[in-house]
């Protein structure tokens, strides 16, 4: 995303919140990398991925959720 095409409306205008405007080239961009739903393709690559670190031995062995935070 090319921030020098981005404004930032303060809150002293708008009256509650701060308002972005930007081009809906790059806002279609942003959407689309953090909503993209994974295709069938996507996940057959990463468990290829997964499989080869494993082989390689990167791959940690995940004992519990609470060691990933």
């Amino acid at each position: 995303m090319n921030t020098s095409n981005v404004l930032t409306i303060p809150k002293t205008i708008t009256g509650d919140e701060e308002l972005v405007v930007m081009p809906k080239r790059e806002f279609k961009e942003l959407w689309d990398r953090a909503f993209k739903v994974p295709r069938k393709e996507d996940v057959l690559r990463w468990s290829r991925e997964a499989k080869l670190l494993k082989q390689t031995g990167k791959l940690p062995v995940l004992r519990s959720l609470k060691s990933l935070g």
